[in-house]
């Protein structure tokens, strides 16, 4: 959650981009972002693959990034979709048949 609230502001346009330091600043955790990046299938328009880099990942087009970024948000902190169907009750549990009262003193003692 750290690292949510770290880069919160580039999710939540909680920067002021209309300025050079706003834009600096944007940047700046968008690179953060960039680090968590382990790796991805992108390639340029020669089919060439694109290294997944921080540099790169802010290089890229502004509405992927939002995307990447929405996702990336949504999955942190989202509910996941029911599953599809419902799932089978299975077997009783063991423990519903153990018995629960104290058992008689031993013969042996």
């Amino acid at each position: 959650m750290e690292t949510f609230f770290q880069l919160a502001p580039i999710i939540d346009g909680g920067i002021d981009t209309s300025t050079p330091e706003g834009r600096a600043e944007f940047l700046e955790l968008l690179r953060e972002f960039g680090k968590y990046l382990v790796s991805w299938n992108l390639h340029d328009e020669d089919d060439r693959p694109v290294p997944c880099t921080p540099d790169e990942f802010v290089a890229l087009d502004p509405r992927f990034v939002r995307e990447v970024l929405d996702q990336w948000a949504e999955a942190l902190v989202g509910v996941s979709a029911p599953l599809d169907g419902s799932s089978p009750g299975g077997d009783p549990s063991l423990e519903a048949s153990l018995p629960m009262e104290a058992l008689s003193p031993s013969l042996a003692s």
